[in-house]
């Protein structure tokens, strides 16, 4: 397995190699990446760090030091969003799509708007982050990858948690960041309505041949 945008707060790719017995590539552009084995022994469920097949790997989601089909399944978690540069998202779901295995799954969960895709801000106006509608997800980002989409699920707040840590002062916003996928299982839940939606998840296949 492959997880894109790793960061250095998260136990996700130590949950995964503890629970599923699956060897893990963890890469994020963050050197803090490399600190992650500390973490690893907090996982509900994992192994010892010592035997846990998790590979941390300091790297560009633009370029993955990886070889032509050589994982079977990727995650990007609030990950493809933020990749800056012109068409970074593309060029990193491009990547994922390069070093999935035919017949791999990629799962990846992006922010999601109805009435059409925008770009977040910063403070200082620096690229932060895009919001997708269903047409650019699928015409922009999807499609260039040459992946296909098996599923897309909608998902709306059950309380405006988001948009809460947004007005905190800068310093304050990186406490939510350990407990961030926990906060987002359990306040978000499946919608019908597009415009209640505020993240997707989209599960891809790379096809064989």
């Amino acid at each position: 397995m492959l997880d894109v945008g790793s960061g250095a707060h998260s136990i996700w790719p130590h949950v995964v190699a503890g629970r599923y017995w699956a060897a893990v590539i963890a890469v994020d552009l963050h050197p803090g990446i490399t600190q992650q084995r500390a973490r690893s022994e907090r996982a509900p469920g994992c192994r010892p760090a010592g035997r846990l097949k998790v590979g941390l790997v300091q790297a560009d989601a633009r370029r993955l030091p990886l070889a032509d089909e050589s994982v079977d399944g990727a995650t990007a978690v609030s990950t493809i969003e933020h990749v800056t540069a012109p068409h970074g998202d593309r060029r990193a779901l491009r990547e994922i799509a390069r070093v999935l295995k035919p017949g791999g799954v990629a799962w990846l969960t992006v922010p999601y708007r109805a009435a059409g895709s925008a770009v977040e801000l910063d403070e200082n106006l620096h690229h932060f982050q895009w919001h997708y509608s269903s047409s650019t997800l699928r015409r922009s980002l999807i499609a260039p990858s040459g992946l296909h989409e098996q599923r897309l699920v909608l998902y709306g707040e059950r309380l405006p948690f988001y948009s809460l840590i947004g007005r905190l002062p800068p310093p304050l916003r990186w406490l939510h960041r350990p407990w961030a996928a926990l906060v987002s299982a359990c306040l978000l839940r499946t919608v019908d309505d597009p415009a209640a939606a505020s993240a997707a998840l989209v599960e891809l296949h790379k096809r064989a041949g």
